[in-house]
């Protein structure tokens, strides 16, 4: 995340809690202290992995700074097709693809563990259920939206990247990580996996 993190150069408004387990706060300020672009940090030292209503006011508010609205009354309808419009470009036009061009493992199935910030892929990195099984919902949202085949194919390896190496076939749950072959690496079985594995139940 950190490699990514400083490639940002737009303003960013920053939130996390001290007790996330999912996402410690350690590794949030590794990534929020690369940052060059202009950024605002409102940390909540209650929260875990989740979000208080208070802090979803907050970015809410931010975000409208942000936009130039004096008010959420400020031609909204405009604003939000445009908006739609260019997150859409975005998605088909850089990030959907890169996934597709750069990410995708021919060699022992499913998709690289690890890349560098320069792009590199990194030999021998781990492969997390967590980031198979948001691929496997980002793509098959975007084929249930967009109807294209090249969606749904990076929809299926991803499922069956799953299904062949994350699922326990012996006893069940489903392993938080494997070796890049594809060979049980962390066995534990979480309850966050838990959660995981209904992105790609049926």
């Amino acid at each position: 995340m950190a490699n990514f993190a400083r490639l940002i150069t737009a303003p960013g408004w920053f939130s996390w809690g001290y007790n996330d387990e999912v996402c410690p706060p350690t590794s949030m300020y590794a990534a929020y202290n690369i940052i060059t672009a202009k950024k605002e940090l409102h940390p909540y030292l209650e929260t875990g992995h989740y979000l208080y209503q208070e802090q979803s006011d907050e970015w809410n508010k931010w975000l409208c700074r942000q936009l130039g609205f004096i008010n959420l009354a400020d031609d909204m309808e405009t604003t939000v097709r445009k908006l739609k419009e260019e997150m859409q470009c975005m998605l088909t036009g850089n990030i959907l693809p890169f996934w597709m061009n750069h990410m995708v493992d021919s060699e022992y199935g499913g998709f690289y563990g690890r890349i560098s910030g320069t792009g590199e892929r990194v030999p021998g990195a781990s492969k997390g259920v967590v980031l198979n099984a948001r691929i496997l919902w980002t793509f098959s949202s975007a084929y249930r939206l967009l109807h294209k085949d090249e969606y749904l194919k990076m929809a299926t390896r991803a499922k069956q990247e799953l299904i062949t190496h994350f699922y326990d076939h012996e006893y069940g749950g489903v392993f938080w990580s494997v070796c890049e072959d594809g060979s049980p690496l962390d066995t534990k079985k979480t309850n966050l996996c838990i959660r995981f594995r209904y992105l790609w139940i049926e």
